[in-house]
């Protein structure tokens, strides 16, 4: 295990080109990098491609009302991923009453080995400074592949509340569509959240949040599959050309016929709680293995 912790601390030394002052244990040595040693660090061999048979991972919420763990992806010398995230948060009020200071813990781990620590505020921003180059800002909305198909997302955000807006469309060379699926997210409870007011057309009200849309940011990676992430989110997944994938769907995380999600908007006339409660009900329902 401490060899492990030791390697996995020299990966994140050679790539971001900073010493690494997390602590192994009180009698271990930090693992140090000599300027003799920069041509081993120019070699690090590949080892990635072919891929384990690893594909996402679901975090905890590092707030019991806020699931968004903020990733940060990087590509690693040897092939690997490095995903940083928020683990924990906390919000407190300041002296004066105002809110709020926010006090975070941050962590990381490779998605494909699954060599996971946790970092300081300091090694977290030594790192981002370092290997900003290696940091995967993915297609926001499309990724295309080898034969000429792509991954897209469609739909776009409003400053007004549009119940559901994204898809995500898997298209051929000629921009047929084959594919049209929706990420959503089941919260374990509903809370209150107020949408419209202000400019908008509607006024402003509080529904029950119980469905979370999905806004996902792509990465695609070396044998034509792809990264997925919640940008507002705290999952991170892993998709062959096909959407398919081998994490276990249908728990919190589910990927639903776009059509589906449209003919229950379409029955609850659009109305936003009508629509939050039609749409649960259907991802309880497949949740429980009940046939659709």
């Amino acid at each position: 295990m401490m060899k492990q912790a030791g390697a996995f601390l020299l990966a994140l030394a050679l790539v971001t080109g900073v010493g690494v002052s997390a602590q192994m244990g009180p009698a271990e040595p930090q693992p140090q990098v000599q300027a003799g040693d920069q041509a081993k660090e120019k070699s690090v061999a590949k080892k990635y491609p072919p891929y384990p048979d690893v594909w996402g991972y679901e975090l905890p919420w590092p707030a019991k009302d806020d699931r968004n763990v903020l990733f940060n992806v990087f590509s690693l010398p040897e092939g690997d991923y490095f995903v940083t995230y928020v683990k924990s948060l906390r919000k407190a009020k300041r002296k004066d009453g105002t809110c709020c200071d926010f006090k975070m813990t941050h962590a990381a781990f490779n998605f494909f080995s699954g060599q996971k620590r946790d970092l300081s505020g300091d090694e977290l921003d030594a790192f981002g400074r370092a290997n900003d180059k290696n940091r995967l800002q993915g297609e926001l909305r499309k990724i295309l592949f080898s034969d000429g198909s792509s991954i897209e997302q469609e739909g776009r955000g409003h400053n007004c509340y549009e119940p559901f807006p994204y898809s995500i469309l898997r298209k051929n060379k000629d921009g047929v569509v084959s594919i049209n699926k929706k990420l959503l997210y089941l919260l374990p409870n509903s809370r209150k959240v107020q949408i419209n007011g202000g400019r908008c057309a509607d006024p402003a009200t509080t529904i029950d949040k119980k469905v979370e849309e999905v806004y996902a940011r792509f990465m695609q990676i070396e044998d034509e599959t792809f990264i997925l992430y919640d940008t507002g989110g705290n999952f991170i997944l892993r998709f062959d050309k096909e959407l398919n994938t081998n994490y276990r769907l249908n728990n919190s995380i589910f990927l639903v016929d776009m059509e589906r999600i449209e003919k229950i908007k379409e029955v609850q006339n659009y109305d936003p709680q009508a629509t939050q409660d039609g749409i649960s009900q259907y991802l309880l329902d497949l949740k429980r293995g009940v046939k659709q």
